[in-house]
């Protein structure tokens, strides 16, 4: 009888030390390991879910009753493979819809970090993000890779004009930039699309070295002339060498055949 009773006060023990923990305010608002929720739902400690797959092969393909309800709903492996972690909201009745982050600073500043729109574009520290990424602030990358652009081979094409450099050197006189380059001025405005930046400096490169792909084939047919004309001056001065010592010799002939007369 006495293990009864022992066993009874040590339940009603834990029973109340739990809902010293877990409470339900008459608000609605419940608390986990809280006294004083001040949300719908509270935790104070680690919160874990699972299960929720989202497969959409699976039962939960469906899902429409999202629709304009303002819900986010969180489940796993709706590519039917990765088995990733999907966060699936709805912006409700009006808007866009998307996600957005934000730090809540001790002095009470709100900042925005990251902005993911309902269209795919995502912004860093920047609102309103008009491209599929932007980043206020400077990015630290091992690579940067970009793909689906023209690239600058139609210089080496038999049909392309290159520029004559006196061409090159009376624009750049006028404009303060080369041709094809954008301005100071409008990169300021606009900034710089980094792939096409690379072809058009890449065309630039090319040109130049077309340029001194032709100067050196003029150096070398100079050089050739100038050790033809070496050549032909050395014959000349061997055969100048030639006649100079013939006509001195028949000077001293003539100088020897006064002196015996």
């Amino acid at each position: 009888m006495i293990k009864k009773y022992m066993m009874l006060f040590s339940l009603t023990l834990m029973s109340s030390q739990l809902f010293a923990q877990n409470k339900l305010e008459h608000s609605g608002y419940v608390g986990i390991s809280t006294p004083n929720p001040i949300a719908d739902l509270e935790v104070n400690g680690r919160f874990l879910i699972g299960g929720a797959n989202l497969d959409r092969n699976g039962d939960l393909r469906d899902l429409s009753y999202l629709s304009n309800s303002g819900k986010m709903l969180i489940g796993w492996n709706r590519s039917a493979g990765m088995g990733e972690t999907n966060f699936i909201s709805n912006q409700g009745p009006g808007g866009s819809g998307g996600f957005s982050f934000y730090n809540y600073t001790n002095d009470g500043d709100l900042k925005l970090l990251m902005l993911m729109n309902g269209n795919g574009n995502i912004g860093i520290g920047t609102n309103p993000v008009s491209d599929r990424f932007s980043v206020d602030g400077r990015i630290r990358a091992r690579e940067v890779v970009v793909t689906d652009m023209g690239w600058a081979d139609h210089v080496f094409d038999d049909r392309y004009r290159l520029p004559k450099l006196s061409e090159v050197g009376r624009y750049i006189a006028i404009n303060k930039h080369l041709p094809g380059i954008p301005s100071a001025k409008e990169v300021s405005e606009n900034g710089v699309r980094v792939g096409e930046m690379q072809a058009r400096l890449l065309e630039k490169i090319e040109e130049l070295t077309l340029h001194m792909i032709a100067q050196e084939k003029r150096i070398d047919a100079q050089e050739k002339e100038i050790k033809i004309q070496k050549k032909r001056n050395n014959q000349l001065t061997a055969e100048m060498r030639k006649f100079q010592g013939k006509v001195s010799l028949e000077k001293h002939i003539l100088e020897k055949n006064k002196r015996l007369k």
